[in-house]
């Protein structure tokens, strides 16, 4: 995986990994760690050639992103509950 896409998925909310980690099948996905997520994602891409992209996470420009203006309870409450 490359270090662009782990970077992205570093800057994902814990919340967003859960979401992704669950669309590609990831057991236990809610009782992991931010950094047992972003590794369990990753292992878990290369193992089923899955494209992140696929995921959506490529429509989150967060190269783009001034996480310093960003408004976290604003993107929660347009994302669906966490399962």
């Amino acid at each position: 995986m490359s270090q662009k896409t782990l970077t992205s998925l570093a800057l994902l909310t814990l919340r967003q990994l859960r979401q992704v980690a669950s669309d590609l099948g990831v057991s236990l996905y809610s009782r992991k760690s931010k950094e047992e997520l972003v590794e369990a994602i990753s292992t878990c891409q290369e193992e089923q050639g899955v494209d992140l992209a696929a995921l959506d996470l490529n429509a989150l420009d967060l190269n783009a992103l001034d996480l310093s203006a960003v408004d976290l309870a604003a993107i929660e409450a347009e994302m669906a509950p966490a399962p």
